[in-house]
């Protein structure tokens, strides 16, 4: 499965160290749909925990910086 843009930038600003809340003000969303996503990220990387995502994709080649901005859409998508 792969990330949508969305979960992508959701998954870049964890990375950066970003709570929930952080992110939702970033994103301009509430911080349950950031746990949605956060939630959906998990799932589609089969990981058990929030670290275990970013190590599944650091591993794979996402970039941990989006090249445009948190807001701006990211060029592809990530897929396992």
């Amino acid at each position: 499965a792969s990330l949508t843009d969305r979960e992508a930038q959701v998954l870049h600003l964890l990375i950066s160290g970003g709570s929930n809340k952080a992110v939702a003000r970033e994103l301009g969303i509430s911080p349950r749909t950031v746990e949605v996503h956060r939630g959906r990220v998990l799932k589609k990387l089969d990981a058990k925990s929030l670290s275990q995502a970013i190590t599944i994709a650091l591993a794979s080649g996402f970039e941990s910086e989006p090249a445009l901005g948190a807001r701006a859409p990211l060029h592809g998508r990530y897929t396992r």
